[in-house]
């Protein structure tokens, strides 16, 4: 949860960063699963964002929770050990400005089965800072922030 700790000492606001994601309503077998994830910054100055577990990076964790007419579809992906971040895992994203990338949902989940598939983003942010606050930071100081991005749904179909 998203906690505004404006008035604590030392605490910073939250920023407004909103996510949506979007793909096409069926899909053949064996065929890419393209899905478009955006991320905007609704803030008045830039934001510095970490990219682990989220699109911006690639298949990195479990990031949705994902079902086949219901059913949990098992992720398939890489799981990355992490450490501290170095400053080039961050990315500044501009009052604004949207971040848009297309993935593949094949690259970390198994959806290559005929049916009606439901997915919703599950991860967060795992570190934000405005831009006059420096970064990286040890993993002990990262401020998360929750990202709701809707759901997805789509057909496999032969």
């Amino acid at each position: 949860m998203n906690e505004d700790s404006e008035g604590s000492e030392g605490a910073h606001p939250y920023p407004c960063i909103r996510c949506e994601l979007s793909c096409e309503s069926e899909y053949l077998v064996g065929a890419p699963v393209l899905v478009e994830f955006s991320l905007r910054n609704e803030s008045s100055e830039p934001i510095a964002i970490l990219r682990w577990c989220t699109p911006l990076e690639g298949f990195t964790c479990d990031m949705f929770d994902l079902r086949r007419d219901g059913e949990p579809v098992r992720y398939c992906g890489i799981l990355a050990k992490r450490g501290d971040p170095m400053a080039s895992e961050y990315v500044i994203v501009e009052p604004s400005e949207c971040l848009d990338v297309v993935f593949d949902m094949r690259e970390g989940y198994e959806v290559d089965e005929i049916g009606r598939y439901h997915a919703r983003y599950r991860t967060r942010v795992h570190d934000w800072a405005f831009s006059h606050e420096a970064v990286p930071r040890t993993r002990n100081l990262h401020r998360s922030y929750d990202l709701d991005c809707g759901a997805l749904t789509w057909s496999v179909v032969g």
